[in-house]
């Protein structure tokens, strides 16, 4: 257009032709008219709509014209600056896009179904730029795109010398830099400096910041300006920046180890990563402590033999508070492999050991091909509530007192007679220290292996706090691998020692495992005032380890007893005093799992939603499998079969563990149970893969108590298949059941009696007994309506609403089958007050199937949780909730009688009924149950 309107009045008429055609286009309808990307336009245009902007007054014409302020040049900026002044220009800043508006642009661009990390990636890259993100969008990896590339390098390949030095050095560092920094940094003379400095600003390749120093514009340049340097000038690049960051005052030693390491300088960057880990250790920034430490042992050749010894514990506590147990392990292991070193010299012989375990013992437990290694919490879930004490470790009793080191060497074979009193210590020390980290990486054959060790090491020294420790470690794996009678000797001999050293910590160590050991054989009281002591030892010192573990043992001996909103203070207070102590997510994983596990058993399923989503973005893979445990447990109670077999595959592919193994295959043996009952599988299939679930479960969990609510819980849930199965006539029952539930399944009612037996202090334990003797004669045809509200009373009990709520349908079913159609209706009215609430919408299906086959008079009550539906979980029909009503109130019978026109006799049986089935002893206790149950009379005179 420049040359067509160079005349002035030439340009003149051109302009005033494009204002009437304007006008005329604009008479019948407004008009819009939009100009793009005006930065690049020529004067001519720019000359143009400065005149429409003056002469646009009546017609109805709206002009949009976009421009890249920054991309103007000189001239064009005083036409920009001059345009503005007119009265009806306004100007809009456009921002950048915020991360949520970004994330929808790329998301719609994306192919269906894309993982939702690509859309956060590409949300970052972009930096709120739309260009940026639709390219990113469409190129996918690796990044940046070629298309945005080749626009930089375009822009940049044109520049001076001088500008390009300046822009090649800021492209090495890792945000803004400082003039004085850029200038100890660029070869440049300070006036030839600033004028490089200037053409970069002003062509917009360079921006400033404010703390007085220059930055590349967006991240995406950085990257490409990077990758177009040669190897040879990013390294003498990052030279450079290091070495004027040495020398510059407040100097980020993180960041100095970054850019030696880069500048090919091994021994500088190894220095300079050990101080800033030690640094971030000490401010209690693990993750980036275990980075820098990471960087610290990959350069450990080029560091002082020395300064070297001392590395790798450091890197091992730094890895293990940061939730990566396997690489704190390796890191003890060399650590062991440099003490044997130094104890052997250079040609000893020393033969470092790889990080598998080492053998173990024969064991006394049945287990499935290929099992036993994995530890972790656990818990029954919504179907148990049972939580970890500690992190609880799979496997089979090891034999003998663990002090004979026969399962094994660690890291290297060291003569111990070779060893003087400072290095058997110091040995035994990491030993102990890689026991904890192999325990909690999942490996409790090589945690006995280590403990076994260092006891023969400190064999015949003096009494130490450092053996005590080792002995209630020795102690807590006996409790973790089922043999809490092996534990005993080992935790009453700690404790002996602890309390002659004085070692408070080592103290509440052995205090831990000896409560825990006290409840397993039958004294839960003695176990709880054990704990709680342990509590007090441990919260007078700093040890975090030990304040969680007291805190974490105490929770599970609570939740053994039932006392779940004890256990949930316990935690409370548990992880208070950790934070004070700068416990670290990893550290606290146990104790928030077993707060998980408690709200997932009490039915409080959306709070326990929202904790596993926070525990699983910050708990190792170690702890993240139980968590999907519960996560499978929510899914199958609440009917989510899509969720369930996707959580189903992650757990089948984790390693073999009796804790997660027995409830994984309960859970999965009850999904398929709920369908073979309500019509949604496939009848005899479901029925058959549930045997093989059950089977597989107790294999798994073995046999003899020491996993007791494991195994009982298979044992129910085997009794219900079991009484299925009878239930079904022949032609319907399965032909592909496993070859051993026939003789197994006829011993599951006699086994769960005697573990509920040996364990009767527990609720849970005790009331899936009960559960396995209903389900029992509920296969023989004897089971009635007392039957089922005794097991939902046991389980009311033990806070369990949702097998509260299956005991209430099974109590309809009897019910039914004896014609007492108003109590099946009270039955079922509970049994949906109880499971709606939940969302256990295998448990509602059935009981409204259950309903409609009986073609029950009275439908079941609403969802709602209103008091006509507690007064059903109670079983109390409308004249005893009246009679309950006025009894909170004080009244006497007498009274009672008058208000309802009814005699004291009657009242007198009516009270007699409400105490028998609200389970309480006196009217003082009925009126607390009312109160707290939200009890009320439908009809009242």
């Amino acid at each position: 257009m420049e040359d067509a309107v160079s005349h002035p009045a030439t340009r003149q008429r051109l302009f005033e032709r494009m204002l009437a055609l304007l006008a005329d286009l604009s008479a019948r309808i407004p008009l819009v008219l939009v100009l793009e990307d005006l930065h690049w336009a020529d004067a001519s245009t720019r000359d143009l709509l400065a005149f429409l902007a003056v002469r646009l007054r009546r017609q109805h014409v709206l002009i949009v014209a976009t421009v890249r302020e920054a991309e103007l040049a000189a001239d064009a900026r005083r036409w920009f600056a001059e345009l503005l002044r007119c009265p009806r220009v306004t100007r809009l800043r456009l921002a950048a896009l915020a991360d949520a508006e970004v994330a929808e642009l790329v998301a719609a661009l994306l192919p269906p179904g894309s993982d939702p990390a690509d859309v956060a990636a590409a949300v970052a890259a972009a930096e709120g730029n739309p260009l940026y993100a639709e390219e990113l969008a469409r190129s996918g990896r690796p990044w940046p795109p070629a298309s945005i590339a080749e626009i930089v390098l375009a822009r940049v390949s044109c520049v001076d010398s001088d500008v390009r030095q300046v822009i090649d050095q800021l492209s090495v560092t890792d945000g803004g830099v400082p003039h004085d920094l850029l200038a100890a940094v660029v070869p440049l003379p300070e006036p030839v400096l600033l004028a490089a400095v200037r053409k970069a600003v002003d062509q917009r390749l360079l921006v400033t910041t404010p703390d007085d120093g220059y930055a590349l514009p967006h991240g995406l340049i950085r990257q490409i300006l990077y990758a177009d340097l040669l190897p040879g000038e990013r390294r003498r690049l990052h030279r450079r920046y290091a070495a004027a960051l040495s020398r510059h005052r407040d100097c980020d030693p993180a960041l100095l180890a970054r850019h030696w390491h880069l500048a090919d300088c091994p021994a500088l960057a190894a220095t300079a990563a050990l101080t800033a880990a030690r640094r971030a250790a000490a401010a209690r920034a693990h993750p980036e402590a275990h980075g820098l430490y990471s960087l610290a042992v990959e350069l450990s050749d080029h560091l002082p033999v020395a300064v070297a010894a001392a590395l790798w514990p450091e890197a091992a506590r730094a890895a293990a508070h940061a939730g990566d147990p396997q690489r704190a392990t390796e890191h003890i292991l060399r650590a062991l492999s440099s003490t044997a070193e130094q104890a052997l010299g250079p040609t000893g012989g020393a033969a470092v050991s790889s990080c598998a375990p080492p053998p173990m013992p024969s064991t006394a437990h049945a287990t499935v091909p290929g099992s036993g290694d994995s530890v972790g919490p656990t818990c029954s879930g919504g179907s148990g509530g049972r939580v970890a004490a500690g992190t609880a470790v799979p496997g089979s009793p090891a034999k003998g007192n663990g002090s004979s080191g026969t399962a094994g060497r660690t890291g290297a074979a060291v003569p111990v007679a070779g060893l003087g009193h400072a290095e058997r210590a110091e040995r035994a020390r990491l030993l102990e220290r890689l026991a904890a980290y192999r325990r909690d990486a999942g490996d409790p054959r090589g945690a006995v292996a280590a403990l076994g060790e260092a006891l023969e090491l400190l064999a015949g020294e003096r009494a130490s706090a450092l053996e005590a420790r080792v002995l209630a470690a020795a102690a807590d794996m006996r409790v973790r691998l089922g043999d809490p009678d092996g534990a005993l000797p080992l935790a009453q001999r700690a404790l002996r020692m602890a309390e002659r050293t004085g070692a408070l910590a080592e103290h509440a160590h052995a205090l831990t495992t000896l409560g825990v050991v006290r409840a397993q054989r039958g004294d839960l009281a003695g176990g709880l005032e054990a704990l709680g002591r342990a509590r007090e030892l441990a919260g007078a010192t700093d040890s975090v380890e030990d304040v969680l573990r007291a805190a974490s043992n105490h929770m599970y001996l609570l939740c053994t007893g039932g006392r779940f909103a004890e256990a949930r203070d316990v935690a409370l207070a548990g992880r208070r005093a950790a934070g004070e102590l700068g416990a670290p997510p990893p550290m606290t994983a146990v104790l928030d799992f077993n707060t998980a596990a408690v709200l997932v058993a009490t039915g409080r399923w959306p709070e326990a939603d929202e904790l596993l989503a926070e525990l699983l973005g910050q708990s190792s893979a170690h702890i993240v499998r139980y968590l999907h445990l519960l996560q499978l447990e929510l899914a199958v109670a609440r009917g989510d079969p899509r969720t369930a077999d996707e959580l189903t595959a992650v757990l089948a592919a984790s390693p073999d563990d009796p804790r997660l193994r027995g409830p994984f295959h309960a859970c999965l043996a009850e999904q398929a149970l709920d369908a073979a009952e309500s019509g949604a599988g496939s009848g005899a299939a479901e029925l058959s893969t549930a045997a093989d679930h059950v089977l597989r479960g107790l294999c798994a969990v073995g046999s003899g108590g020491a996993l007791a609510e494991e195994e009982i819980r298979l044992l129910a849930v085997g009794a219900r298949l079991a009484a299925e199965l009878a239930l079904l006539p022949g032609p319907l029952r399965p032909r592909g059941l496993p070859v051993a539930w026939h003789t197994d399944a006829a011993a599951f009612a006699d086994r769960a009696a005697a573990i509920a037996a040996r364990h009767g202090g527990e609720p849970v334990v005790a009331a899936f007994g009960a559960l396995a003797a209903a389900e029992h004669s509920r296969g023989g045809g004897t089971d009635d309506r007392a039957t089922w509200r005794q097991v939902a009373d046991v389980w009311r009990a033990a806070d369990q609403p949702y097998r509260e709520a299956y005991a209430r349908l099974r109590e309809a079913g009897s019910a039914i089958r004896a014609s007492r159609r108003e109590q099946a209706g009270r039955a079922l009215a509970a049994c949906l007050a109880l499971a709606e609430p939940l969302g256990a919408e295998p448990l509602v299906r059935l009981a409204h199937a259950l309903a409609a086959r009986s073609r029950l008079t009275r439908p079941p009550a609403p969802p709602a949780p209103t008091a006509s539906n507690a007064a059903a979980r109670f079983d109390l029909t409308e004249r005893e909730t009246q009679v309950l009503a006025l009894l909170s109130d004080g009244r006497s019978n007498r009274q009672i009688g008058r208000s309802l026109y009814i005699s004291d006799r009657t009242v007198a049986v009516h009270v007699s009924h409400i105490l028998e089935k609200l389970g309480v002893r006196n009217r003082t206790e009925a009126a607390l149950v009312y109160a707290r149950a939200g009890l009320a009379p439908s009809v009242l005179p």
